[in-house]
C-alpha cells in the first residue's frame, strides 16, 4: 500500500535547536515536462477547487496548508495511466508548506515545535505516504479521501446522517452579496422575494451591518446600525436566510480595548504583535487562537448576534483563507511557532459557538476552503476566479461531507 515515510532528530546542542524539518526530500519524481501533476490550491495563490492540474508540468510550486493556498494536503504525479500519490496523512493539520521545484523535487516543509529553542527537537509526528497508483487524479483524491474521512474533522459523519447540520443551508437556492443600511438590503432583498415569488430559498451575505467601518476597530462590531434586528426579524419571515459578516481572527490595534487584548495577540520572534494590513490600512493584529481570551470574545459576537439580533446565519471571515499565524510568545499555552494548536484551538473556539447555533438553527460559513475545520463550519465561501486548470479535488475527497 505504500510507505510510510517519519523523521524523528535527536538535539544534544545547548546553543542550538530544531527550527523546521523537510522530509521526505524525492528528488526529480519526473523529468520537467514529461509528466502531470495535481498540486494542492489553484491557480496562483490560491484556488476554490483544492488542486490545480498541470499537464506536461515545468513550474514550481510553494504552498502553505492549512488555507485556501494549500486546503488538503496530498499531491499526485501522474504519467501515463499511473502515478505517485504524496501526502501528510496528518490528523492534527500542523501547519507545513509544501515545495516543488522547478527540477520536481518535492517535500513537506514543517515548522518544529519550539521552533529555534535551544535544546529542542520538536520534529513533527505525522508520517508522508508515497505510494504508486493506476489512473489519474481521481485515484488519489480516492487514496486521500478514504484516509480524509476518518479524521476529527470528518467525526461526525456526512451531513445526510448529521443531525447538528442546518438543513436550511442544504436548501439554499443562492446568495445575494449586500452591504449597508437595513433600508438598502432590505429594498434588494425584497426585490429578489418577489421576483422568485418564495420558490427558491435564498440567503443574503450582509456586509457593514455595524457602524463601523469594513476592516476597521474589529472586533467592536456593536451597537448596529439603527433598525438591524427588526430588518433581519423581517426577512427571516419571509424566509431569507440572514448571515452577517464577523471576522474571526483579527483585532485592530489602535482601539483602546486591544491593551487588554494585547497579551493574547500572535507575537513574531521578537515579540511584537504580528500586524496585518488591508484596504483599510488599520493595523490588525491576528489573535491567538490557543488562548481562551480571544474565544470568548467570538463566542460573545457570536451569541449577540443570534439572541439580540435573531440571525439564522453568521459568516467568520479568514479561518478557512489564512494560513495559521506563527506566535513565539512564551506566556501562551502553546509550543513555539509550529505544532497543531491553530486548528486545535479553532475546535475548542468553535464547538460552543456551533452547538448553540445547531440548536438555533443558525448557519455557520468561513472564507475559502480549508478542510480541518468542516466540523464545526457548515459552508465555505469559495468567491475566487475559476481557472481552466482547477479540478474538483476537494468535492472528489468531501463530497457529502460539507458545503462549498
Amino acid at each position: 500500500d505504500g510507505f510510510e515515510f517519519r523523521i524523528q532528530v535527536a538535539n544534544r546542542s545547548k546553543v542550538y535547536g530544531l527550527y523546521e524539518t523537510c522530509y521526505p526530500y524525492l528528488e526529480r519524481v519526473s523529468s520537467a515536462g514529461a509528466g502531470d501533476v495535481a498540486m494542492p490550491g489553484g491557480h496562483w495563490p490560491t484556488g476554490n477547487w483544492g488542486m490545480a492540474l498541470i499537464r506536461k508540468n515545468r513550474q514550481g510550486k510553494f504552498a502553505s496548508y492549512p488555507g485556501s493556498p494549500m486546503p488538503m494536503q496530498f499531491a499526485a504525479f501522474l504519467r501515463e495511466g499511473a502515478g505517485l500519490y504524496f501526502a501528510a496523512h496528518d490528523d492534527g493539520a500542523t501547519p507545513k508548506s509544501f515545495r516543488l521545484t522547478s527540477g520536481q523535487d518535492v517535500s513537506f516543509e514543517t515548522l518544529a515545535s519550539d521552533a529555534g529553542v535551544p535544546g529542542k527537537a520538536g520534529a513533527p509526528t505525522f508520517p508522508v505516504v508515497v505510494s504508486t497508483f493506476k489512473g489519474d487524479w481521481w485515484q488519489a483524491a480516492a487514496r486521500y479521501r478514504a484516509w480524509a474521512t476518518q479524521q476529527a474533522w470528518t467525526r461526525k459523519g456526512p451531513i445526510a446522517a448529521r443531525t447538528d447540520y442546518p438543513r436550511r443551508l442544504v436548501e439554499n437556492g443562492f446568495w445575494l452579496n449586500l452591504s449597508g443600511t437595513p433600508e438598502v438590503v432590505e429594498k434588494w432583498a425584497n426585490e429578489a422575494h418577489a421576483r422568485v415569488a418564495g420558490r427558491v430559498p435564498f440567503g443574503i451575505h450582509w456586509y457593514c451591518w455595524h457602524e463601523i467601518p469594513f476592516d476597521h476597530t474589529y472586533p467592536e462590531y456593536f451597537p448596529t446600525k439603527k433598525g438591524f434586528a427588526e430588518a433581519v426579524a423581517r426577512l427571516k419571515a419571509k424566509g431569507i436566510l440572514v448571515m452577517p459578516y464577523i471576522n474571526g481572527r483579527l483585532w485592530d490595534m489602535d482601539i483602546p480595548s486591544f491593551a487588554a487584548a494585547r497579551p493574547f495577540a500572535t507575537k513574531d520572534e521578537n515579540g511584537k504583535p504580528r500586524i496585518e494590513l488591508y484596504a483599510s490600512r488599520r493595523r490588525l493584529v491576528p489573535m491567538c487562537v490557543a488562548e481562551p481570551y480571544w474565544g470568548r470574545k467570538v463566542n460573545e459576537i457570536c451569541s449577540r448576534l443570534m439572541d439580540e439580533c435573531g440571525v439564522n446565519g453568521i459568516y467568520l471571515d479568514q479561518i478557512g483563507a489564512a494560513r495559521p499565524a506563527t506566535c513565539y510568545d512564551a506566556t501562551h499555552h502553546h509550543p513555539l511557532g509550529g505544532g497543531r494548536h491553530w486548528v486545535d484551538g479553532y475546535r475548542t473556539l468553535l464547538t460552543p459557538i456551533k452547538a448553540k447555533a445547531a440548536a438555533q438553527g443558525v448557519v455557520l460559513t468561513t472564507e475559502n476552503t480549508a478542510e480541518p475545520y468542516m466540523d464545526n463550519i457548515d459552508a465555505y465561501l469559495t468567491w475566487l476566479t475559476d481557472q481552466d486548470t482547477d479540478i474538483p479535488a476537494l468535492q472528489a475527497v468531501y463530497s457529502g461531507y460539507t458545503t462549498w
